[in-house]
């Protein structure tokens, strides 16, 4: 027997489980009794024959099972009956998000594999959008994407931001996610683009790294950045870090073939007079 206008996930898509216990929760021990619908044929292109399935107390089971957002409404060649009260149903389990409107956005055929792949694209897409807010100095968006935790072993705001104020650019050069339970673990790749405070020069360094993330709302948040530099120019992001500047060479002094020197002056000869010594 199929159900006239509904459709539930089948083995390995999204929500198979709980529809199923939720459809045996509503019917096991309880006495129901299929209607036919005149606007339908009796039996599908694959021989099941198609009612709606009432209960004793009058429970629509097909509509419940729209509401509770394990089941979605399927019209074939034509309208049936319920048609509208299904409807209904769909927006209610929509709008308060049941069944997999939570786990799986509304989509009942995706499969846990797909579910899985598209958690690990999101993640991926999250850290890469860090580094383009940094790049992009927006660095407010930038420090709301990291968990409490990790903005204390960063530090302050202000001097996390003044460490990014020589930098020009942050490219993710390769990236790849790996599922931990509800956590994500990311490794990255990125090459920096900075100016040296000293010279001036634009500076290249590479990291290596993995960010943790954890599940928030419908994204993520990282929870641990660790990072370590693998090759590059070295620069340096403040003045103080620069060298002294070299103090001017002493002035050259004529010596008039003397040693220890002589240097010019009006009486060098020791011999009284204007006598002024050898002549150079």
């Amino acid at each position: 027997m199929w159900l006239i206008g509904i459709d539930t996930p089948e083995r390995g898509e999204c929500g198979t489980d709980d529809a199923t216990a939720h459809m045996e929760q509503l019917a096991f021990g309880r006495t129901v009794t299929p209607v036919s619908d005149p606007t339908q044929d009796a039996v599908d292109r694959f021989g099941r024959s198609l009612f709606s399935v009432d209960r004793d107390d009058g429970l629509d089971i097909g509509q419940e099972m729209i509401r509770a957002g394990w089941a979605e409404v399927f019209v074939f060649d034509q309208d049936f009956q319920r048609l509208a009260s299904y409807r209904d149903a769909v927006s209610d389990a929509e709008g308060f998000e049941r069944g997999v409107w939570a786990s799986c956005d509304g989509d009942f055929h995706r499969s846990r594999a797909d579910e899985l792949r598209e958690r690990r694209l999101a993640a991926v897409e999250f850290v890469r959008g860090y580094y383009r807010s940094v790049s992009r100095r927006r660095f407010v968006a930038a420090w709301g994407m990291l968990a409490a935790r990790q903005r204390r072993e960063v530090g302050p705001f202000r001097r996390w931001k003044e460490g990014h104020r020589h930098t020009l650019s942050v490219s993710v050069v390769s990236s790849r996610a790996r599922l931990s339970g509800a956590r994500a673990v990311v490794s990255i790749r990125l090459v920096s683009r900075d100016r040296d405070a000293c010279s001036g020069r634009v500076v290249r360094q590479y990291f290596r790294g993995r960010w943790v993330l954890a599940p928030r709302r419908d994204s993520w948040v990282g929870v641990r950045v660790h990072l370590r530099r693998t090759r590059g120019g070295q620069v340096r992001f403040s003045k103080s870090e620069c060298p002294a500047p070299k103090p001017p060479p002493p002035p050259t002094v004529n010596c008039q073939g003397y040693s220890p020197c002589l240097p010019p002056g009006p009486d060098v000869d020791c011999a009284g007079g204007s006598g002024n010594g050898r002549a150079t």
